[in-house]
């Protein structure tokens, strides 16, 4: 599921296979429906919806019902298929997971069956040092199988996994905006217009495991290898910290790599497989600005990020809630709960002493109707960061 809202404060909820609106009024219906849809993310954008489904993006004129292709033949097949979208101006960024833990195609991918061919595809030209893994020598940025030799070069794909790309809203022109990023699970713009991210680490599975690894929040810096497969967290992966209890390290799968050390990440985290939604105050309407907020699926709660202060959770969730996506709307943290199908808003009461949470929205998740407006007034702690 994944939420967006107009210019005449009509919300908009994708589901899988449908786009529902909600209009300022309570009136609801479904915008556009497709049984072939299997729709990951949605932004709107000047009577238009952009809407990232199976392995493309598509545009949808809200006026005259044309359907447009924006970007197609996404390689997102792989573990991590969700594509996220965020608007900055005229520019549309879409982020592209990598298809693999660490590189290498291996009996963890679950989804080998159906695609026995996918592998990651690299955004720019790489060249290999050869390393073998499993009993079938597999090698890396290539099918299951298949083997690499010393000083291969891999060319680089139109459309990589590992990347954000960015997409021209006026000229519908796209390339890559950066690459080497594992799997982003929230994005969002500083208010200085840097780009931010919660980024996936890599994991003990497959035939590369790492442990020890962590999730992160990186700024995302245009034109730049941020470090997939060699480096996780701006250390490379045969850093002592990674060690197993026999004391190995994976060695690296790039003979070269691509530019200096890739950066670090502005925040680490204490787990793996954990962080999610993601998004930036960048105004400053509920603490200081650009405070950060993000999920955490693990301990299933959402937390606030000053560069000052060490991370404050914010709200925590009930066992049976789950986090789908939030945004900062007019001034509001607006939180959409997947399984029950609740939206939430966090904002600022008249004294700005405290912030409260108010239930405004039911979307059942079988049937989209608006409820009578019942504020459950929860009493949050609020500090400002010094």
């Amino acid at each position: 599921m994944d939420f967006t809202k107009d210019n005449e404060d009509s919300y908009y909820i994708a589901f899988k296979d449908k786009i529902v609106i909600i209009e300022k009024n309570g009136k609801s219906y479904v915008v556009i429906e497709d049984n072939n849809f299997n729709i990951w993310s949605m932004e709107y954008f000047n009577n238009k919806l952009y809407i990232a489904t199976n392995d493309k993006v598509i545009s949808y004129d809200l006026k005259s019902k044309q359907i447009d292709t924006c970007i197609e033949n996404i390689p997102n097949y792989g573990d991590f298929p969700r594509m996220l979208m965020k608007i900055k101006g005229e520019y549309l960024f879409v982020t592209v997971g990598s298809a693999t833990n660490s590189g290498v195609v291996g009996p963890d991918n679950t989804w080998l069956s159906n695609y026995p061919n996918h592998h990651d595809y690299t955004a720019k030209k790489i060249t290999l040092k050869g390393l073998s893994f499993g009993e079938n020598n597999n090698g890396a940025f290539v099918p299951n199988g298949v083997q690499n030799i010393k000083g291969q070069i891999i060319e680089g794909n139109n459309i990589g996994n590992s990347t954000i790309l960015i997409y021209n809203l006026t000229t519908k022109a796209y390339e890559t905006f950066a690459w080497g990023i594992r799997n982003i699970n929230g994005l969002d713009f500083s208010s200085e217009g840097k780009v931010y991210a919660t980024v996936g680490g890599m994991e003990n599975r497959g035939l590369r495991p790492v442990i020890n690894d962590s999730d992160y929040i990186y700024e995302v810096k245009k034109g730049v290898w941020h470090g997939f497969p060699d480096f996780t967290g701006g250390d490379p992966i045969n850093s002592p910290r990674f060690e197993d209890q026999q004391g190995k390290v994976n060695d690296f799968l790039l003979e070269k790599h691509p530019g200096s050390n890739p950066p670090a990440p502005i925040y680490q985290h204490n787990e793996v497989t954990a962080l999610g939604a993601f998004c930036i105050d960048a105004k400053g309407a509920l603490s200081n600005k650009d405070t950060m907020f993000f999920y955490d699926k693990i301990c299933n709660e959402i937390l606030s990020l000053n560069m000052k202060e060490r991370p404050k959770s914010l709200v925590q969730l009930g066992s049976k809630s789950s986090i789908s996506n939030m945004k900062m709307v007019d001034d509001k943290l607006v939180i959409l709960e997947n399984n029950a199908g609740i939206l939430y808003t966090i904002k600022l009461n008249e004294n700005k002493d405290s912030a409260y949470m108010k239930n405004n929205l039911y979307i059942s998740l079988l049937v989209v109707t608006l409820t009578s407006i019942v504020s459950i007034i929860l009493l949050l702690l609020r500090r400002k960061y010094k």
